[in-house]
């Protein structure tokens, strides 16, 4: 159920696109037909590529790292104005993001959870409820995208808050 409610946003965000396209092309019947055919087309896309061993290969953890593993998701990673694909992985002590190779920008970043002073929501494009941004004890921000935001947000302040009760 998640990843049919996780495509249906890009479904109707492209499908209306592709409805305004072919309607000023042609007639009303073809831009309902084009803006579905392409819709589905786009969305089948995006679940097998987001289900890609290619793809889970190159955002993978090293096999020692997954015993410290909490939680992790496919994210995207915003680095000087590109979101950037990947996966995002909370660690015992540990933000990491990989990013798969399709990417202009390809990297991964790792921020120590003590490093992190506040999580916070945002709207990406001003619109979606689905960032998530760190700000950092240095002063630094790092934007994310995620797909359930406020887990990422509760499982990050309790790796925290545990981490805090070790030291």
């Amino acid at each position: 159920m998640n990843n049919l409610k996780s495509l249906l946003i890009p479904f109707l965000l492209y499908g209306t696109a592709m409805f305004i396209f072919f309607y000023f092309q042609g007639d009303l019947k073809m831009a309902l037909l084009g803006a579905g055919c392409a819709s589905v087309i786009f969305c089948l896309g995006l679940y097998f590529f987001s289900k890609s061993k290619r793809v889970n290969k190159q955002t993978s953890l090293a096999n020692e790292e997954y015993s410290d593993l909490l939680y992790a998701e496919p994210a995207n990673h915003f680095l000087n104005s590109e979101g950037v694909g990947g996966k995002l992985y909370l660690l015992v002590g540990k933000l990491i993001f990989k990013s798969h190779h399709y990417n202009i920008q390809n990297h991964s970043i790792e921020i120590p959870l003590d490093q992190i002073s506040s999580v916070q929501f945002y709207n990406s494009l001003k619109l979606i409820p689905n960032g998530l941004s760190l700000v950092l004890t240095n002063g630094r921000t790092e934007k994310f995208v995620v797909h359930n935001r406020k887990m990422w947000k509760a499982q990050i302040e309790s790796a925290m808050s545990d981490q805090v009760v070790i030291d």
